[in-house]
C-alpha cells in the first residue's frame, strides 16, 4: 500500500463501516460462513455468547463478574481466574466493554438482527456516560477508547444524531484530549518512551480512536501524528526476527493491537503507513519461547 504523507486525513474512507468490519469485509465474512465449516464453527460461539449478552445488563463502574461471560471470553482478564466472581477491576470492565462491542456489533453486522443493534447501543452509550476512563492506568483509558471508537463506527448508521454527538464527545474529551495530555505532560508516558506491549496497545488505541472521529475534531489529528511518531518504536520491537521480550503472554496483548492498527489503517485510509515492514514482523506468528524478563505493570507504574 501506499505510504501516507502528512495530511494523511486527506484519504480518508468516508463510508461507515470504516475500521476493519467494512460492508465488502462483512460480505466475505458471510461468504466464508456458507463454504467453511470453521468458520461455521467459530460463528456459533460468537453467536452464543451475544445471546448470553442480550440479558446482561450494561457494565458500570461496580460491575460484578458474570462467570459466564468471563469463561467465554477468548482473552484472559487482568484479575487472575480466582477473581473472576468478584467486583471487576476498572481495566476488566474495558476490556469486557470492547469484548461485548465487537461480539454485539459483528452479530448486527452479519444477521441485521435489530437485538444485537439495539444491545450494543445500550452497552456503547452506558460507558459513554461514565465520568472518565481513567483509573491510574493508561491502559484503561485506552482500551474503553478503542471500544467506543468501534461501537461508533459500527452502528453508525443506525445511530441517532444525538447519540453520535454523545459518543463522539466521549471519545474527544475522555480518549483524546487525555492522551494529548500524556504527550504535553512534563513527564512523557511510559507507553510512548518505554520499549514494552504498552506502545502498541495506547498508540494503537487512541490512533483507532483518532480515526473513528477525525471530521470531527482538529485534536484527533493531533493526536494521530504524535502516537504514530510513537508507536514505530513499538514495532521494531519484533526485530530482528519475530521475538517479543516480554514473553508469549504480552506477545499475545501488543500483537492483538497491533493487527486491530493494521487493518483499521487500510480499511480507513489504504495504507499501514509502513509499518507492516517493522523488522521482524513479518515472522511474529512463527516465533516460539520468547524470555519474560520484565513486567509492564512495574515499568508503568513505578
Amino acid at each position: 500500500m501506499n505510504s501516507a504523507g502528512p495530511d494523511v486525513f486527506w484519504t480518508l474512507v468516508a463510508e461507515r463501516p470504516r475500521l476493519m468490519a467494512t460492508k465488502s469485509a462483512i460480505e466475505r465474512t458471510r461468504q466464508s460462513l456458507h463454504q467453511n465449516g470453521t468458520a461455521r464453527r467459530w460463528y456459533a460461539e460468537v453467536e452464543k455468547q451475544a445471546k448470553h449478552l442480550l440479558d446482561l445488563p450494561p457494565l458500570s463502574r461496580k460491575w460484578v463478574h458474570d462467570p459466564r461471560e468471563t469463561r467465554a471470553a477468548p482473552l484472559p482478564l487482568v484479575r487472575p481466574p480466582k477473581s473472576s466472581h468478584g467486583q471487576a477491576a476498572p481495566l476488566d470492565v474495558a476490556r469486557l466493554f470492547c469484548l461485548r462491542i465487537q461480539t454485539l456489533g459483528l452479530m448486527w453486522l452479519l444477521t441485521n438482527d435489530p437485538r444485537y443493534c439495539d444491545r450494543a447501543k445500550v452497552e456503547l452509550l452506558a460507558v459513554c456516560a461514565f465520568r472518565d476512563w481513567t483509573d491510574g492506568k493508561f491502559l484503561t483509558t485506552a482500551e474503553t477508547a478503542f471500544g467506543a471508537a468501534i461501537g461508533y463506527d459500527w452502528l453508525y448508521d443506525v445511530l441517532t444524531d444525538h447519540e453520535r454527538g454523545q459518543i463522539a464527545q466521549a471519545i474527544v474529551e475522555k480518549a483524546i484530549q487525555p492522551g494529548l495530555d500524556e504527550f504535553d505532560s512534563q513527564r512523557p508516558p511510559c507507553w510512548a518512551t518505554r520499549a514494552i506491549n504498552w506502545y502498541l496497545v495506547c498508540n494503537g488505541a487512541l490512533m483507532i480512536a483518532a480515526l473513528s472521529v477525525a471530521e470531527l475534531d482538529p485534536r484527533a489529528a493531533r493526536l494521530f501524528s504524535l502516537c504514530r511518531a510513537s508507536i514505530s518504536t513499538g514495532f521494531h520491537e519484533y526485530g530482528p526476527d519475530g521475538g517479543w521480550v516480554e514473553g508469549s503472554g504480552y506477545w499475545h496483548y501488543a500483537t492483538q493491537y497491533a493487527i486491530y492498527l493494521l487493518d483499521s489503517l487500510a480499511t480507513a485510509l489504504d495504507t499501514d503507513l509502513d509499518f507492516d515492514a517493522s523488522p521482524g514482523l513479518a515472522r511474529t506468528g512463527l516465533e516460539r519461547g520468547t524470555l519474560d524478563w520484565h513486567n509492564c505493570e512495574l515499568n508503568c507504574s513505578g
